[in-house]
């Protein structure tokens, strides 16, 4: 593969010296809700609970160090972060009352709402810049062979613009890949996901440098988030009009 849709683990392999980057954000923010038990009435009284997320170093894990350590608790010490491997997981131990909160994304956050749990937090809301979903590629394939990124991402850009302006159209789809047929479903996804997707899907450099801060790799606090991706297709193809054109 040449291009592929890649998370957190681009930044790791890059450290580790591998010649691959971002070459666009499917999703630039953390696109999740933290929902918990009704008697949790802020994440303040998370301090000695029991929080979930799928798996360490993912973005669930991220966005909810990220909430604790903003209301002065610090995973691990305060509280204890159980990873149950998938976000359903995440609502399943919820309701059997093994945690006390969890990180969770559309549709599950409807399933959520309807047996009775609060969403405390809407992390989406709060716009918090992270590489929730990337394009990632080589440096070597993007050398030579611009014309067939170019190619991609028209083709990308153009599926974008139809995601962003034909909800029925793009609900379908949606259902095709994922499976999911409810109409409700359906709809939550929509509702949850289409405000992140950007005209334009540039890498954010704050969005690098989040990664960057939850990195463990040794060489992450002295790197630069510019080193980790490329912006320049999406740039020219912004520049020659090709956007423009989409949307008239």
């Amino acid at each position: 593969m040449h291009i592929v849709n890649s998370g957190a683990e681009l930044i790791d392999a890059r450290l580790g010296g591998a010649d691959v980057v971002y070459i666009g954000a499917n999703i630039g923010r953390f696109v999740f809700s933290l929902y918990s038990k009704p008697e949790i009435r802020s994440v303040a009284d998370l301090r000695g609970k029991v929080v979930g997320a799928t798996q360490p170093n993912s973005s669930t894990d991220f966005a909810v160090g990220i909430l604790l350590q903003e209301a002065g608790i610090f995973p691990g010490k305060d509280t204890r972060i159980l990873y149950v491997r998938g976000v359903p997981e995440i609502l399943v131990s919820l309701s059997q009352g093994v945690i006390d909160a969890g990180v969770l994304s559309a549709p599950v956050t409807l399933k959520a709402r309807q047996a009775g749990f609060k969403e405390l937090v809407n992390i989406a809301e709060k716009n918090i810049p992270v590489i929730q979903s990337g394009v990632g590629s080589t440096g070597a394939f993007l050398k030579s062979n611009p014309e067939a990124v170019r190619r991609y991402f028209q083709a990308y850009l153009e599926g974008r613009k139809i995601a962003r302006t034909d909800p029925e159209r793009t609900k379908k789809v949606i259902s095709k890949y994922t499976r999911i047929s409810s109409a409700e479903d359906l709809e939550e996804t929509y509702r949850t996901f289409a405000p992140a997707w950007e005209k334009v899907p540039y890498v954010p450099a704050a969005a690098v440098q989040t990664l960057l801060n939850f990195s463990t790799h040794p060489r992450a606090r002295t790197a630069k988030p510019d080193e980790f991706f490329d912006n320049s297709f999406l740039m020219e193809l912004e520049r020659s009009g090709f956007v423009e054109r989409l949307y008239r």
